[in-house]
């Protein structure tokens, strides 16, 4: 992705990095369409590089992470339950006991 993300720049014409933010889930939760799995992490990141993003910032967590970590008292997005504004995110967690979606996207 490194190299394709250089490429892009380059064809662009861009001297600065265009920044991207990785809310993968939330097309999913807020437009109530099903989530075709880890699919929708390698849709996410070329869905920004094709929008001209050559940086994508990964949603890193805020009081909950999206990756998988070992570090002490990490909670994981939807470990403690899966409603999201009285949307249920289950989708999410689905993913994520199947891959760490930040790798994922890095693969």
């Amino acid at each position: 992705m490194a190299q394709e993300q250089l490429e892009l720049r380059e064809a662009s014409g861009n001297e600065k990095p265009v920044f991207g933010i990785s809310e993968w889930m939330c097309y999913y939760a807020n437009y109530d369409k099903p989530c075709p799995g880890p699919k929708a992490l390698v849709e996410c990141v070329a869905l920004h590089l094709q929008a001209g993003c050559d940086h994508l910032v990964w949603n890193l967590g805020r009081s909950v992470v999206d990756y998988w970590s070992e570090l002490p008292h990490i909670t994981r997005m939807c470990e403690n339950g899966d409603q999201v504004g009285g949307i249920s995110w289950s989708f999410v967690r689905k993913v994520m006991d199947e891959v760490c979606p930040l790798r994922h996207a890095l693969v």
